[in-house]
């Protein structure tokens, strides 16, 4: 019970003092996913047609027995999310690199509003349907984690900057060590997030596809 409280009480501490720093990041991603939805508007009609045919193709590519057979699937989402939160930590230590990890929020943000703008505006409620079954599921964890870790990375270079005006030296060990957990913990859920792409997305993107050819 003691143990529980502490844990508690350190969640509430850390979130009263980066709740300013939470708002700004989930702000700036909110952005980034109105930008990616209103670029569909200046798409003209080849390019979307471009677009619609490789989403048919992909719809109707999808096969079960492809995940089960190779890891090359699995290797590649597991691969694109451990370099993403592993580069959002270097930016962090490197304190230079804050503007291209909030590049990085904006950027991830953009392609998600764009995705799945493009499928409810040229699907409709078939692309709402479509868009629950293979973009949400993996992002339930994905996003929290990208949040997590760029709060992470812009409190620690904030922390390192106000110690260099400051012209004092401190050590830093354990903000660092606390940096890197969170970037452990943000990892951790990055895999998980890729288990659920790979072998729970096209599960249901099978049953979302009988939409589109019926």
């Amino acid at each position: 019970m003691y143990h529980r409280g502490q844990l508690m009480g350190f969640l509430q501490d850390y979130l009263r003092e980066n709740l300013g720093l939470y708002l700004f990041v989930i702000l700036l991603f909110t952005i980034g996913v109105t930008f990616g939805a209103l670029a569909i508007k200046t798409l003209d009609g080849e390019q979307k047609a471009e677009l619609f045919s490789h989403l048919e193709l992909f719809i109707q590519g999808i096969d079960l027995t492809i995940v089960s057979e190779s890891n090359l699937p699995l290797q590649q989402s597991l691969q694109g999310n451990i370099k993403t939160m592993g580069l959002i930590w270097l930016l962090g230590l490197l304190v230079l690199g804050l503007p291209l990890v909030l590049l990085m929020l904006f950027t991830k943000g953009f392609a998600l509003g764009f995705t799945v703008g493009f499928l409810v505006q040229e699907l409709g409620y078939k692309g709402i349907i479509f868009s629950v079954a293979s973009v949400l599921p993996p992002n339930i964890l994905l996003i929290p984690a990208l949040i997590m870790m760029c709060v992470a990375a812009i409190s620690f270079s904030l922390l390192i900057i106000r110690s260099r005006l400051a012209l004092r030296k401190r050590g830093l060990y354990r903000q660092v060590l606390a940096f890197s957990s969170t970037a452990v913990l943000a990892i951790a859920m990055g895999l998980i997030a890729s288990l659920i792409e790979v072998f729970v997305c096209p599960v249901f993107i099978n049953l979302a596809s009988g939409l589109f050819f019926q």
